[in-house]
């Protein structure tokens, strides 16, 4: 599907299927012992974030990977003074482009208001944000802004560890199944 012709590939011989077994419940444990650096990832996503590649194939979905992208360094916190961030636009934190040109494209045709205003709603998730600026946006915020952009999931200051466990455990309890690409399924 992605075109390649070649891949390269990790051939592992095993003495006897419970030893394959095994090697494979070992693999597993090993990734949930395993401590991800969100700041290293979220700079890897970052400079994936090309427009080349779907960034579903990394294993986040978008709002994982919005969520990531959405936490500020904590080293920029601690060394970075509010008054040296340079505040963007709120009209520079997101592009609405694509969702205005799809509910321009509803509004031009026949179709019951209900739907349109149904089908307008649904086109606004085509919008894109641009979390490095909400993450300068938001150091530059008083405190009630602040709290608005956290409870909006906008930002991740590090004090939503409940809402990552709850995704954590209930990713556990519903694991997605991938039926076709970009396609997450709850089993």
């Amino acid at each position: 599907m992605a075109g390649f012709t070649e891949v390269p590939v990790d051939f592992q011989s095993y003495q006897s299927e419970s030893d394959e077994m095994a090697d494979m419940i070992a693999d597993n444990k090993i990734a949930e012992l395993a401590e991800t650096e969100n700041d290293i990832l979220k700079d890897l996503l970052q400079e994936l974030d090309t427009g080349e590649i779907d960034l579903s194939i990394t294993g986040f979905d978008e709002n994982e990977i919005g969520q990531l992208m959405s936490q500020i360094h904590q080293e920029e916190n601690d060394e970075v003074a509010k008054d040296d961030i340079e505040c963007p636009s709120v009209h520079d934190l997101i592009d609405t482009t694509s969702s205005n040109a799809l509910i321009h494209e509803i509004q031009k045709t026949d179709l019951p208001p209900t739907i349109k205003d149904f089908l307008c709603v649904c086109a606004m998730r085509h919008q894109w944000v641009n979390y490095d600026r909400v993450a300068k946006f938001y150091q530059n915020q008083n405190e009630t802004i602040k709290k608005l952009m956290r409870d909006s999931a906008l930002v991740n200051d590090g004090t939503n560890d409940i809402l990552v466990e709850s995704f954590i455990q209930s990713k556990a309890r519903n694991p997605l199944k991938i039926t076709r690409v970009g396609t997450p399924v709850a089993e």
